[in-house]
């Protein structure tokens, strides 16, 4: 893993965790529970966000083998 991809992959995961803790905060004022459900929105964004890094980082890493 190169530095570059290092930092994608935590932009990712900052960005996932981000829009988790949203989506908590709304399905939680919806629910009025919100102290339920904004850990629960953070840990899916903490999944989604790494997903993404993951696959960007398989992609960079494909594209530079296909370059070479």
């Amino acid at each position: 893993m190169t530095a570059g991809s290092s930092k994608r992959s935590g932009a990712a995961t900052a960005l996932g965790v981000a829009l988790g803790a949203g989506l908590g905060v709304v399905v939680g004022v919806i629910t009025q529970s919100v102290g339920l459900w904004l850990p629960i929105g953070i840990g899916i964004g903490i999944g989604i966000g790494l997903a993404i890094g993951v696959s960007l980082d398989a992609r960079t890493s494909r594209s530079r083998r296909d370059e070479s």
